[in-house]
């Protein structure tokens, strides 16, 4: 498993896209993380959706610097965006691990 950070992957499309961290597996599965203030989460949450869905990504976290409404994070979780608060950091480095 490799870890990239500040890491452009290429999309479907031709434009190169730039994650904050791309994770990819021994199957070439790749994950990307963005990280940003929770002022600014959805505007975001969609832009890291239509660049990893560009790039291929089986899955797109955002990791946020606070608690986020509830109804905020289950919308952004409806449309595959997988919200990850700072205080929970230890999930994101177990997640890693596995």
């Amino acid at each position: 498993m490799k870890l990239l950070r500040n890491y452009s992957l290429e999309g479907l499309s031709g434009i190169s896209h730039m994650f904050d961290f791309v994770l990819i597996d021994k199957e070439k599965r790749t994950i990307v993380i963005d990280v940003v203030s929770s002022q600014e989460v959805v505007e975001k949450a969609l832009s890291l959706k239509v660049r990893g869905y560009d790039v291929g990504a089986s899955g797109c976290f955002l990791i946020v610097d606070k608690d986020i409404e509830y109804e905020v994070k289950e919308l952004l979780n409806s449309i595959g965006v997988i919200i990850i608060n700072v205080n929970r950091l230890d999930d994101l480095a177990d997640f890693l691990r596995d």
